[in-house]
């Protein structure tokens, strides 16, 4: 599987179990928080 590939599917089930936590705050800001997660864990 590629990086790409499990990245988007990262997001969409953080999306999912975030629900309430991302209606309050903006996708973008939650995506910017797990690349940066990501960058620190590669």
């Amino acid at each position: 599987m590629s990086l790409r590939k499990t990245n988007a599917l990262e997001l969409h089930t953080l999306r999912k179990k975030l629900g309430n936590y991302a209606s309050r705050t903006s996708v973008k800001q939650i995506e910017d928080g797990i690349c940066a997660k990501s960058i620190r864990i590669l």
